[in-house]
């Protein structure tokens, strides 16, 4: 940063149609959220798991602020730091309370997932958006 601060970024997330391109930072804190997208939780990037990244949803439509706007059918697509990219297919979107994780879980029968999660209702609850790997 500007500041001279330096961030592991451990991929890129698209969702080309909203205009979404984020370097995802390897952990996530408060103040991580202010520079971009964290990593949240699971694998590592394109790996078999779910690999959950948050973000805020900031109604000048930066990082995941237009992410309410995701319809089933939207791709998502991860960078790793190898330059492999990976396209998912969202295939559901709803909302949670904050202290619901269960979107997080590791059971995914195999397959690469992605899960996407920022506030809404004035931070009342967590938009949830899930996609699974296009083969």
């Amino acid at each position: 940063t500007n500041k001279g601060i330096s961030y592991t970024v451990e991929a890129i997330v698209r969702v080309p149609r909203l205009g979404i391109n984020y370097p995802v930072i390897s952990e996530t804190s408060e103040e991580l959220l202010k520079i971009s997208v964290n990593k949240y939780w699971g694998p590592k990037p394109n790996e078999v798991g779910n690999y959950c990244i948050v973000g805020h949803n900031y109604k000048s439509k930066k990082m995941f602020g237009r992410l309410s706007e995701i319809v089933s059918g939207d791709i998502v697509e991860i960078e790793d730091i190898n330059g492999n990219v990976v396209k998912y297919s969202v295939y559901d979107k709803y909302t949670v309370d904050p202290t619901n994780t269960a979107c997080t879980s590791q059971l995914t029968n195999g397959r690469k997932e992605v899960t996407l999660i920022t506030c809404t209702n004035y931070g009342k609850q967590r938009l949830v958006v899930k996609a699974t790997e296009v083969k």
